[in-house]
């Protein structure tokens, strides 16, 4: 699960430029700052329930993103909304399948 929370840091650092480690451990895992920082350095494994959390959040903001979409009448808008949600979309899809190859292999 780790290689696919780094996936999705590396992803959302790209596109929220200046996304950190702490903000991502924070606002995205709903952990304390240092969280993402402590796995990657320790070698541990993130718990089943982070990865559930950010599923959660990339879930939350895909519909932020489609309620403001059905809410905007700026086309310039609608086309950065639709990109948002198709992210958020390809992201959450990448933790439930991680999800759920860990709970198939039993861990």
């Amino acid at each position: 699960m780790k290689d696919v929370i780094q996936e999705i840091f590396d992803e959302l650092s790209t596109e929220h430029m200046g996304l950190s480690q702490k903000e991502f451990s924070s606002r995205w895992l709903c952990h304390s700052n240092s969280y993402w920082g402590y796995i990657k350095s320790s070698g541990a494994d993130p718990s089943t329930e982070v990865m559930l959390r950010l599923w959660g959040q990339l879930q939350k903001q895909q519909q932020v993103c489609e309620y403001q979409l059905q809410n905007s009448n700026s086309e310039f808008q609608q086309r950065f909304l639709k990109d948002w949600i198709n992210l958020y979309s390809d992201l959450s899809t990448k933790a439930h399948q991680a999800l759920e190859e860990y709970a198939l292999a039993g861990k």
